[in-house]
């Protein structure tokens, strides 16, 4: 029974088992008849135990379970560290669908193996009218939680603190297969030229355009389409890039940033391929300072891997567009004509250190484009 007390105790749920317990006891008299009638002795003189006492405890358990699964729902960022249960995540898009300006879009199906994940949009509109569109994007590679937390927290902040004239897609789980399996890539759909056997979605946004090293590889591979663009390994890439020409077609997009995680990084960094952005990266520094003794990955680490790569401060770089890989946001800055910036927090913090700088810099972000102060102040 002390067990059963100390649950007792707590007063949201003791309330509701103690209002159980009352309606089970209304009961007692005819279910102890049909147990004696069933069994041929009296429960209670036999056993030593009221039947009450039974009942409590199995609605106890019965509702410790359903408060706990609540619990782990509205709870994420803590949750998401300890198994990657995606239907957990869809669930908690799901809560927002409808409430405080959030509407939660369903772009499309995605197989790994036997399953089905669904891949999903969570937009916010402001009230008043809108001035700034963001993407946000986390776990684009499976294996990459923090941006999925960080995404959250952030959906949360906006529930509590409305941010007039602000429109945002946001996509916490950007690659579903991955995220489910743990890993970096995703479900590989399309081979091409390659042995590879997963697709790693952040090398898979191609521009269709001459001039860029991916499409004339393809011509190369012979790895166009009827229509002439270029077949994409992954199964997520052509239906987001489908799916943001469409929003951009509505109203231009003001930024993207895409959140990431660095295993070899000792501190985070920003990567751009946009020099203008000067006054932005500024504004987004803070929220990656490195702590006393650690540095950013060495500038040299980069040679040869990432063509036309300039210093724009400690820890900001920029990367020429057209060399560059076909990550996501490069695709968002050449295609959607949108500041798109790549965040790589270091895997040496905890999941909660790696999503608070990511909540950080988008809250800087955000205040730098509104020009606003924040609820949640950096």
């Amino acid at each position: 029974m002390g067990a059963a007390l100390c649950l007792l105790s707590r007063p949201r749920f003791g309330a509701c088992c103690r209002v159980l317990v009352r309606m089970i006891g209304c009961k007692k008299t005819l279910v102890k008849q049909k147990l004696n009638d069933k069994l041929g002795f009296k429960w209670r003189e036999q056993m030593g135990v009221p039947i009450k006492t039974i009942l409590a405890f199995f609605v106890l358990f019965l509702l410790r379970k359903l408060f706990t699964q609540r619990a782990a729902i509205y709870d994420i960022s803590k949750f998401i560290g300890e198994r990657r249960d995606f239907w957990l995540v869809d669930k908690a898009m799901d809560r927002f669908h409808g409430k405080d300006g959030f509407f939660v879009e369903s772009l499309a199906d995605l197989k790994a193996g036997n399953q089905v994940y669904p891949l999903k949009a969570l937009r916010y509109t402001g009230p008043g009218d809108r001035r700034v569109k963001l993407i946000l994007s986390g776990a684009v590679h499976g294996d990459e939680p923090a941006g999925t937390a960080a995404l959250f927290e952030f959906a949360e902040q906006l529930r509590k603190c409305p941010a007039p004239g602000l429109e945002v897609l946001i996509f916490p789980v950007t690659s579903p297969p991955a995220y489910v399996q743990d890993h970096r890539f995703t479900e590989l759909v399309n081979r091409g030229a390659s042995h590879q056997k997963r697709a790693d979605l952040n090398r898979d946004f191609f521009i269709n355009q001459d001039g860029y090293p991916e499409l004339k590889k393809a011509r190369q591979e012979d790895r166009l389409d009827e229509e002439g663009r270029i077949i994409h390994s992954s199964q997520e890439a052509p239906v987001l890039m489908e799916f943001l020409k469409k929003e951009q077609d509505k109203r231009p997009f003001d930024l993207h940033i895409d959140l990431h995680e660095c295993s070899i990084c000792q501190a985070g960094m920003i990567f751009t391929n946009d020099e203008t952005q000067g006054e932005m990266l500024d504004a987004m520094y803070p929220a990656i300072k490195p702590n006393p003794g650690e540095h950013p990955l060495p500038i040299h680490w980069f040679d040869g891997l990432i063509p036309s790569l300039k210093t724009y401060k400690k820890q900001l770089y920029f990367i020429d567009p057209i060399q560059g890989k076909p990550v996501f946001a490069r695709w968002s800055f050449v295609e959607l004509n949108a500041p798109s910036f790549t965040l790589e927090s270091p895997m040496n913090r905890s999941l909660e250190e790696r999503s608070t700088m990511q909540l950080d810099l988008v809250n800087r972000a955000i205040q730098q484009l509104l020009n606003v102060g924040s609820c949640t102040k950096p």
